[in-house]
């Protein structure tokens, strides 16, 4: 279940959220959670990035294949 956490960020961050947001056609909170989830992952992971794909984002090493297909090489 979502729940709503306030966030202090500035004016600044708050309109390039909106503009990222309107360029992705997701909603500023939709987005923003995405960035947080992916940003935590990252801290997690060191070189794991996520990109956009045609299905969607995923992950990747920074320099090398998608981490699906190294699983499936696994």
């Amino acid at each position: 279940m979502a729940r709503a956490v306030p966030l202090p960020i500035s004016e600044d961050l708050a309109e390039r959220l909106r503009a990222e947001g309107e360029a992705s056609d997701q909603p500023p909170p939709v987005l923003a959670a995405s960035l947080l989830y992916e940003g935590l992952k990252t801290r997690q992971f060191p070189g794991i990035i996520y990109m956009d794909g045609p299905s969607g984002r995923r992950a990747s090493l920074a320099d090398g294949p998608d981490v699906w297909q190294i699983i499936r090489a696994l």
